[in-house]
């Protein structure tokens, strides 16, 4: 998949098992945890993307 292609939150969840609300919540803590000034390239953040 190319960068500039997308998939929807259900169409990944189905495709990695897991339920949408799970995707939302990874999503989430990702983006708090940046605004909460984490840097995006440290290993916290990174492991939150993990969805496997």
């Amino acid at each position: 998949m190319s960068s500039s292609q997308t998939i929807s939150v259900k169409d990944l969840a189905e495709l990695l098992q897991l339920s949408p609300r799970t995707i939302h919540n990874r999503i989430s803590a990702q983006f708090k945890a940046i605004e909460a000034g984490e840097n995006p390239e440290s290993y916290q953040i990174q492991r939150l993307a993990h969805l496997q």
